[in-house]
């Protein structure tokens, strides 16, 4: 009895380190097959793990050691040099030369007050900085770069004014009579009796036009946030 004893406990504990054995086998076996383990089907190759580098890492801070995070060095356009300009003296003449001709061209065209003309040709010569990456190194060239800027700004201007005024001329307004007095001027407009503020009716519903100042044989009329006249000479 006691040797049967003996034999079922010396067979129980081997039994039980043979169960141990085999559940650390069965959990290696799980852990080398799940997903993203090494040699596991679906794992990301190694190259795919890297650390992300932010381009603008300035100022921000490891999430680790809480240190702060050098800039990353922005290169010039050109040779890849930091810092300094990359432009010969040669280039540089060469595009001033190219944006001041554009400037010249979109100059008379304002003053001939075409604006489509002064827009292209100011847009032309913004066009020779295009392929300067820091052109706050290059004085003479950001003068001529703001002139072309300011240039190109009036004669935008000029072309939606001009523009306005087309479409005011399509309304087809007719002014046959002003009375113009220090107090409640009015003026026969479209064969309406209008006063200053008044909304004067037109061809087209959507387009809003107000009196604006009535004065003598005159008319200023507001529209697309512009003061247009029509004078009763204009009718005739």
């Amino acid at each position: 009895m006691s040797g049967m004893r003996r034999g079922e406990l010396e067979w129980g504990g081997r039994g039980g380190v043979l169960c141990a054995l085999a559940l650390l086998c069965c959990t290696a076996l799980q852990a080398a097959q799940a997903p993203g383990a090494p040699g596991a089907e679906g794992a990301k190759p190694a190259a795919e793990n890297k650390p992300f580098v932010f381009p603008d890492q300035e100022g921000r801070r490891d999430p680790f050691t809480f240190a702060t995070l050098a800039a990353l060095p922005v290169e010039d356009a050109g040779t890849g040099t930091v810092g300094r300009p990359t432009l010969k003296p040669s280039q540089i003449q060469e595009k001033k030369n190219e944006a001041e001709a554009a400037y010249n061209s979109a100059e008379q065209a304002f003053m001939n007050l075409n604006a489509a003309d002064t827009v292209s040709n100011c847009d032309k010569g913004l066009e020779v900085f295009r392929d300067i990456n820091d052109l706050s190194a290059y004085k003479e060239l950001q003068e001529i770069r703001e002139r072309l800027f300011r240039l190109r700004k009036a004669g935008e201007r000029i072309r939606l004014r001009q523009t306005a005024e087309g479409e005011f001329a399509k309304l087809n307004l007719r002014l046959s009579g002003v009375v113009a007095r220090d107090r409640k001027s009015q003026a026969i407009v479209n064969s309406k009796i209008v006063s200053k503020g008044d909304l004067v009716p037109t061809i087209a519903d959507s387009a809003d036009v107000v009196v604006d100042e009535i004065l003598p044989d005159q008319v200023v009329f507001l529209f697309r946030g512009y003061r247009l006249l029509l004078s009763i000479s204009d009718q005739k």
